[in-house]
């Protein structure tokens, strides 16, 4: 009966949609965008980039296409990939969804107040203050869940419109990924991970 359940259903079946406002980009458009590259803290970390990819494309939660194939893939887009330095940790693969427009074109369907921003702490504070006594001891948790954005799959068909290039590695053809899951950049992956 949760108002939620059809849109986690929807999820679970058939994936989370991607939905853009502006029509297909040509093969122009799509050609120009590829070129221009990765972004270049991507070529600055190219080991790391082909290490994470293969290590990604193991689980089931990417692709990497040569340009000459995925090039003519239907709702192909391209964003550059970059690569987020992070202290004391592993970096982390950006998508730059932003740079060519996909997170500004993209169709919000997720619900809006599956985003609760602001007012964390309050709320669990009145919770444990709130908790029956009888029901014995509070526990509290926090995770950090690592690829959590990858615990959600795409619409295969839809999965193309978040591609991204991948660095130019000497005497090999210039590579595409195209993501199975949620990617860390897209507008809507936050709000489809909280839901």
């Amino acid at each position: 009966p949760h108002p939620a359940a059809p849109f986690l259903d929807k999820l679970r079946r058939d994936g989370a949609p991607v939905t853009m406002a502006d029509p297909e980009w040509t093969p122009v458009q799509r050609q120009e965008k590829f070129y221009l590259g990765a972004h270049a803290t991507a070529e600055m970390n190219r080991a790391f980039v082909r290490e994470e990819m293969a290590e990604f494309m193991e689980c089931g939660f990417w692709t990497v296409l040569p340009w000459a194939v995925a090039k003519d893939l239907q709702n192909l887009r391209i964003s550059p990939l970059g690569v987020k330095e992070e202290r004391n940790r592993k970096p982390r693969l950006i998508c730059d969804h932003t740079f060519f427009g996909i997170n500004q074109s993209t169709v919000l369907r997720t619900p809006p107040e599956a985003m609760q921003f602001g007012g964390t702490l309050n709320r669990i504070l009145r919770a444990v203050r709130h908790a029956d006594p009888e029901l014995g001891d509070i526990y509290l948790s926090k995770y950090d869940i690592k690829d959590g954005f990858y615990k959600l799959f795409l619409e295969a068909c839809d999965a193309p419109m978040l591609g991204v290039t991948l660095p130019h590695y000497e005497g090999e053809e210039p590579l595409i990924a195209i993501p199975l899951v949620l990617t860390m950049g897209w507008a809507e992956s936050p709000p489809t991970f909280c839901a």
